[in-house]
Order: structure tokens, then sequence, then C-alpha cells
């Protein structure tokens, strides 16, 4: 990954970026009988400033949580859902990946970022070590991005979580 960090900004269009992760992960959801559905993947999508490895090294880390957690939903009636989605609410790009699974309790909702947190619910589901999210984190966050988990109530379409990355046209106009 380090090698990764030095790879220059590039003006790209998201989905050259993303189609050879979501390939993949289609492949793995038909292999595990999740239905996996995308959404307003197309080149209308505005060109943004990004590090096309970053962005699908940290897609393909929020997508392998997704993928691990939907097939522990025990909650729901509905077969094991992960879509993703890219609505256009701004300057940019948004990249929303939802799941039917178990969900983030409140009290964890930060804490997921932190690095090696494993949720008291879902360590006793699923094994793992707690550092995709926080790779993926610094992944979006080295391209002037943002990755978080979304709580708004109308974002949520499944039950499950949904994860949020933004990138920007121009990354240096929306640094914190």
């Amino acid at each position: 990954i380090e090698s990764m960090m030095d790879e220059p900004m590039q003006m790209s269009f998201i989905a050259d970026v993303l189609d050879p992760v979501l390939t993949t992960f289609s492949v793995i959801a038909c292999e595990q009988d999740i239905r996996w559905h995308v959404r307003g993947h197309d080149s209308d999508l505005p060109g943004v400033f990004i590090k096309p490895k970053l962005l699908q090294e940290a897609i393909t880390n929020i997508l392998d949580n997704a993928m691990k957690y939907v097939v522990t939903a025990t909650n729901s009636d509905e077969p094991p859902l992960v879509r993703v989605r890219n609505p256009s609410d701004t300057p940019g790009v948004s990249i929303w990946i939802e799941d039917n699974g178990p969900g983030v309790p409140p009290r964890e909702q930060e804490l997921v970022f932190e690095r090696g947190y494993r949720g008291d619910i879902t360590k006793r589901l699923v094994a793992g070590s707690g550092i995709g999210l926080d790779i993926a984190r610094a992944l979006v966050q080295e391209m002037g991005g943002r990755l978080e988990l979304s709580t708004e109530q109308e974002a949520h379409q499944l039950s499950g979580a949904v994860f949020k990355i933004i990138l920007y046209r121009d990354p240096t106009l929306h640094e914190e």
C-alpha cells in the first residue's frame, strides 16, 4: 500500500476505475449467492482527481466487509444484498456501498474506523483483524476525499450499513 501512496493524483472517471473491482465482486457475490446490484455507475459521472489504485484498494476493503457481514444477516427476510450506487449529491462523486447485514450500532459508528476495532456483534460472527476500514479511510483521505458511515435515515435503502466515499473534482478546495 505504501508504494500506491506515491502514485500521482490524476483526473479519472470513476466508472473506468471501478469497473475491474465491481466485476470481481459481482463474481464473488454470484459464487456466494449474494444479490449484487450496481446503480448509477455510468459514464455520465464527472471526472475527479484521485489516485486510481488507492480508490480501488479502498473500495475493495469496504466491499470485502460488506460481503462478509451481509451473509451473517439473520434479522432480514430478504436474501443477502450488496448495492453500490453513485448519487449526485456532491461537487464531485459520491460512492455509496450499502448492505443488508447486521449494521453498525450507534455507539460503534466512529469506532469502526479505528485500527483493530471489531464490533461486539460482528467479532463473534466473522473472523477479521479490524483494519480494513481504517486503511480505506486513510486511502480516501490521501486523495482529499472522505469516507464516512452514513447515519442519514433517508440514505438507508437496506437494513445494514451504508458507507459513503466522497471524492471531489478539485480536492484542494475541500481540505479540512
